[in-house]
């Protein structure tokens, strides 16, 4: 959860074989008495991705993944 203007920062550890494997990162949103954005945010897990901001449809300004 993070609040409007905020960052929200997750670090995670993954398995290198699912870099470059075709897989994606979906991030839904969904704020109380408002609307669900289901997949407002798809970005692909690989490498020539890395570091490159991807905009949001709804409440998202950008989403970034990193390795």
């Amino acid at each position: 959860s993070v609040g409007s203007g905020k960052t929200l920062k997750i670090t995670l550890d993954l398995a290198d074989a699912m870099i470059d494997a075709g897989y994606k990162v979906h991030v839904d949103t969904a704020v109380e008495d408002g609307m669900d954005n289901p997949s407002e945010v798809v970005a692909p897990l690989a490498a020539s991705a890395s570091g490159k901001p991807v905009a949001g449809k709804g409440y998202v300004k950008s989403f970034t993944v990193t390795f």
